[in-house]
């Protein structure tokens, strides 16, 4: 059964999503299927960015926007080598793949923006390496943190968050030691036993 929002397509648009639905849906924009995406022009993909890295909710098909930035030859099939371009996609970049995530550089983590990584699914921040985190914001990893995904996040990367944090941790193989440096506590006495970390 169509959705209302298809339903407009079809009616009011004769099923071509046009630049000016693009920038007035918002929000809505998270309703559209990934076939109705990937009909969407490169031109209107571009007009469009502004409203689509403002999307501060959840978003299903974010992976299907990311997919048409790839496309786009603003951007392109390498944009997550790219500062600007992570930066300027900001909420398209939660829909980043488990395969690119990883190559997206730890001094190039910090552009991603802070709703992205709230809203990023937990199958892609569970790629996430020790040394990408240790190149995020204490906002960012505030974001992490608060996620709606947080309870699926593997141990490691949830660890690895709570050491970046300063919280006591049980550390794990994949922990990593120079997140240590992110801590803004003085007079810190660490204490490895064990696996723990004890701070005093």
């Amino acid at each position: 059964m169509a959705t209302p929002l298809t339903n407009y397509i079809n009616s009011y648009l004769s099923g071509s999503i046009t630049s000016d639905f693009m920038t007035s849906a918002a929000n809505l924009l998270c309703s559209l299927t990934s076939t109705q995406i990937s009909s969407v022009s490169s031109a209107t993909f571009t007009s469009s960015v502004s409203t689509l890295s403002s999307i501060n909710l959840y978003c299903p098909n974010m992976a299907s926007y990311y997919s048409l930035a790839k496309t786009n030859s603003n951007y392109g099939s390498t944009l997550y080598t790219s500062i600007s371009s992570l930066s300027e996609l900001g909420s398209v970049i939660s829909g980043i793949s488990t395969t690119d995530i990883q190559l997206v550089s730890a001094d190039s983590m910090s552009s991603i923006t802070t709703t992205a990584l709230e809203y990023m699914p937990a199958t892609t921040v569970n790629m996430l390496s020790p040394t990408q985190i240790a190149g995020l914001s204490n906002d960012q990893i505030t974001s992490l943190m608060n996620s709606p995904n947080y309870a699926s996040f593997s141990t490691s990367i949830v660890n690895t968050l709570q050491v970046a944090t300063g919280q006591t941790v049980t550390l794990t193989s994949s922990a990593c030691p120079s997140l240590i440096k992110k801590l803004n506590f003085f007079n810190i006495l660490i204490f490895m036993m064990n696996g723990i970390l004890i701070f005093i």
